[in-house]
């Protein structure tokens, strides 16, 4: 065990550095000249999509295994967009979620405006919610509905409904906001 800390950890924490360092010098890249109004308006297309659901997705992949997560175990069947439109996980307990996001292959999101991974997280092109703002929920909760609606373009919406981490032991109550549109949820 020790001669694996010494090692294994610090190849991991290594991997990890630059698999984190590539993936913001991606994310800058792809969020040059990208105005906000078309960053929530519209899903990406053309190379920033490739980027976004090829690049990021296989970079995630191996900072997941540089961590020690060789395989996630996935119970039942992912639908597609048309049968369930938002996809619920719970509960959320660290940053680590994030990342299976991206393994998942589940590109959209929401997030806070003041996660430690924001700007990594743009080219996915989440939803970022400002918690001081009080006419942010009524913006997200829009979003939210017209990104969930099966006509557009965004892939399916990720949506961890209690709307902040917590200790993993219990759920906490959910918020409004995935079930707001009214259309069928995947747990």
């Amino acid at each position: 065990m020790a001669i694996c800390m010494v090692t294994l950890a610090p190849i991991r924490f290594i991997a990890l550095f630059f698999c984190g360092l590539i993936s913001l010098i991606t994310s800058f890249i792809v969020m040059l000249g990208v105005d906000p109004e078309r960053h929530e308006s519209e899903p990406f297309t053309g190379w920033r999509e490739w980027v976004r659901n090829k690049f990021l997705t296989r970079l995630a992949k191996v900072a997941a295994f540089a961590a020690g997560i060789q395989r996630l175990n996935i119970k039942g069947t992912r639908v597609s967009k048309a049968e369930a439109p938002i996809m619920a996980f719970a509960p959320h307990t660290s940053f680590v979620d994030g990342l299976a996001m991206w393994v998942l292959d589940l590109p959209c999101t929401i997030m806070t405006k003041a996660a430690l991974f924001t700007r990594v997280g743009l080219p996915a092109q989440p939803i970022t919610v400002d918690r001081h703002d009080a006419n942010n929920k009524i913006k997200t909760a829009e979003l939210i509905k017209k990104r969930s609606d099966p006509a557009n373009k965004w892939p399916q919406l990720l949506i961890y409904p209690e709307g902040t981490t917590t200790n993993g032991h219990s759920l906490v109550s959910f918020k409004p906001g995935a079930f707001a549109p009214g259309l069928p949820i995947q747990p």
